[in-house]
């Protein structure tokens, strides 16, 4: 099988699990149906290959659009339509040494699904392209967190990692998190499928220089209340409020974090004022919180 072939088979696995009753559009041919359910019963994978894919399918980053847009992408490349989709490892690999503005021009959260809605389409402003922070994150080293401004009033966010690639694209198959680079926010994507909380962010995993696992969260947060930190209640892991709405969270998730041991399951973001009351919760919308 294809590395196409299995992509594909793998992105349907992943939305079974999400809950979706059925995978497979009506209108897909019972003779590929068929063929593709083989596929995935064929192709199970040990538990942890697994827990890994279905945990990128969940990320932060605007899972359900992404969800709900790759079935019917999934079902016309089965059956043979050309549309374009893209081989993230190969994207990834690709664009892993790339200069900041290089990686948000690229796009690749929206070149991941094809034929993206137009609000998924981004288009950086050369001129805002900017490194915001230098943090040095024990076991990785000294990073640097680059933002961009878009045409769209989408978002831009990523962190370089000291060898110069880019946390999210380096290792993209052996670990977790989301395609790096500019998307829509939740507001402008939501059609009432996500919470509009405040904040907008995505997650990468990286190893450390020790083989430990290292999550990242970062992205912005937009609040009444002028929030000046933001902390993952279930890793405990905070950070300062930077540039008045970026922030960047790092957890250890094998050194005994509360609430569980993965940030794509287990986060819960809060932003807190300078008097420490809560702003905005991830986990309800804006106007339940004030």
């Amino acid at each position: 099988m294809s590395d196409t072939d299995s992509g594909i088979v793998e992105l349907l696995r992943a939305v079974g699990d999400l809950g979706v009753p059925d995978r497979f559009p009506a209108s897909l041919d019972r003779k590929v149906r068929a063929a593709l359910e083989r596929e995935i019963e064929a192709e199970q994978d040990a538990p942890s290959r697994r827990t890994s894919r279905l945990r990128r399918m969940r990320r932060r980053s605007l899972l359900v659009p992404v969800a709900l847009l790759c079935i019917t992408a999934v079902a016309s490349a089965a059956t043979g339509v050309a549309l374009g989709i893209i081989n993230l490892g190969q994207a990834a690999q690709r664009n892993a040494l790339d200069t900041p503005l290089e990686l948000f021009q690229a796009d690749l959260p929206a070149n991941s699904v094809p034929r993206p809605a137009p609000a998924w389409k981004q288009t950086v402003i050369a001129s805002s392209v900017r490194m915001i922070a230098k943090p040095h994150i024990p076991g990785i080293g000294a990073v640097q967190y680059w933002v961009a401004d878009t045409r769209q009033h989408g978002i831009c966010t990523a962190i370089r990692l000291p060898d110069g690639s880019w946390a999210g694209l380096k290792n993209f198959r052996q670990v977790g998190g989301a395609l790096v680079g500019c998307r829509p926010t939740r507001t402008q994507i939501s059609a009432g499928a996500l919470i509009l909380s405040g904040f907008d962010y995505t997650d990468s995993e990286v190893i450390g220089e020790d083989g430990q696992k290292i999550i990242l969260n970062y992205g912005e947060i937009t609040a009444p209340g002028h929030p000046t930190e933001i902390e993952n209640e279930s890793t405990g892991a905070r950070s300062r409020v930077i540039d008045g709405k970026y922030f960047l969270l790092v957890s250890y998730p094998t050194r005994g974090v509360r609430g569980g041991t993965d940030v794509g399951d287990g986060a819960h973001l809060i932003a807190l004022d300078a008097s420490g009351a809560v702003v905005a919760n991830e986990r309800k919308p804006l106007r339940e919180v004030h």
